[in-house]
């Protein structure tokens, strides 16, 4: 009896660059109730699997659907990662403080929490991002009103990105999530 030759699957979709997981793609095929991969390979637009059985019109839907169903959760993670690194960009660019811009620090954040405490000398001095200017702060107000400034920036900032990555995580589809654009 002839042993039935190999049946090779290629899956083309927007998968927009994102590569699933070969390991992870040939568990997800089995659990969805199709036969066992012989081989998967995955590229940047295109997923190669080769079967030794042939899959029915019906088998190769659900393979299209585990296949760009895996593709989901990576898309989701990397559209992420470029919204976190396009906000830790606006947080390095710093903050507005009476027309100048100054970087965030740990160290502010520990000004303002002794703003009160005698022992702190003032005045406090600060330099802007570009080390052009150095803004003298003589109180505990002024302190203050500082820090607010350099917290809502910072806030502003987070939150941000924290409302696109909301977008993301809603996302159903590998298009909706390249949909979602970043204009920040």
């Amino acid at each position: 009896m002839a042993t039935p030759s190999k049946v090779v699957y290629s899956i083309s979709g927007d998968l927009d660059g994102v590569t699933p997981d070969s390991e992870v793609l040939a568990k997800q095929i089995v659990v969805a109730g199709l036969t066992a991969p012989d081989y998967i390979n995955t590229g940047a637009d295109q997923v190669v699997i080769v079967f030794p059985v042939t899959l029915s019109p019906a088998e190769k839907a659900t393979l299209d659907t585990v296949v760009l169903g895996q593709a989901l959760p990576d898309a989701k993670t990397q559209k992420c990662n470029a919204i976190d690194r396009r906000t830790q960009e606006l947080i390095d660019e710093g903050f507005v403080f009476s027309g100048r811009t100054y970087g965030f620090s740990a160290n502010l954040t520990a000004f303002d929490l002794l703003r009160a405490d005698p022992g702190l000398a003032y005045p406090i001095d600060y330099d802007s991002l570009d080390n052009t200017s150095v803004l003298s702060l003589a109180n505990a107000n002024e302190l203050h009103t500082f820090f607010l400034a350099a917290f809502n920036g910072l806030r502003a900032s987070l939150d941000s990105g924290t409302a696109l990555k909301t977008k993301v995580r809603a996302a159903a589809t590998v298009a909706d999530v390249e949909a979602i654009v970043d204009p920040r």
